[in-house]
Parts: C-alpha cells; structure tokens; sequence
C-alpha cells in the first residue's frame, strides 16, 4: 500500500483528504512543516517511503516550498502535489528556489479532483 503525507495547519482540510483517500493508500499527516519533516525522516530511517506529499503552499513559520524543499533532498522518488489560494503568488515563492513540484492546485478543491490527481500521480 502506497503512503501519502498531507501537510496542512487546517486540521479540517488534513482531516477530510485523510478519510477521502484512506481506503486506498495509507495516509499520516502533519499540521506544521516541521513535523512534517520529522515525519518523513522517520520513515526513511525505518526503511518505509512515503509516495506522495500533499502540502499547503501558506502555512505559519514553514511555507509548503520550505517542506518540499527539504523532502526534496531526502528523496528523488517522491511526488509532491502542492494547493493554495493564493495562485497568483505562486511565482513570487518559487524564485530562486530548488523545488519540484509534479502537481499544483488552487483552492478550493474539489474533493473527487483530489482523488483523481492522486491516483495519477500515483500510477493507481
């Protein structure tokens, strides 16, 4: 079973991917970036991969490019879907910045478009 990561300061957004995609893959998620990375070191010092991180773009003290940014250099497999409600910013937080990003979506989502940019990006 594939992991995903959801990262997200909204415990109602993590809460609902989470339920949304349980079924299918196994989900942990975090509400900061820095757990989140906590979280996917331990994983990789457990031998487990986590697949997928799915993260917000605006978060207090972390940005979701910082989260993907440090994933990003523990991990050359990982898919990243990052979404926010501030596209228009999008540009303004990637300059100068070393980050992959395989998917982008603006708020609000979708729930069933979630499930299928998953499921894409996961091969599934």
């Amino acid at each position: 079973m594939k992991t995903i990561l959801i990262v997200d300061d909204d415990y109602i957004i993590c809460n609902v991917m989470s339920e949304m995609l349980c079924q299918r893959y196994k989900v942990i998620s975090a509400s900061s970036g820095k757990e989140a990375i906590s979280l996917f070191k331990l994983y990789k010092e457990n031998s487990e991969e986590i697949n997928l991180v799915i993260t917000d773009l605006i978060m207090p003290s972390m940005t979701g490019l910082d989260v993907v940014e440090s994933i990003c250099e523990l991990s050359q497999t990982v898919k990243i879907l990052v979404f926010s409600g501030v596209i228009s910013q999008i540009d303004s937080y990637m300059k100068n910045r070393n980050v992959r990003i395989d998917k982008f979506l603006s708020k609000p989502i979708e729930i069933s478009n979630i499930e299928k940019e998953v499921m894409e990006l996961l091969n599934d």
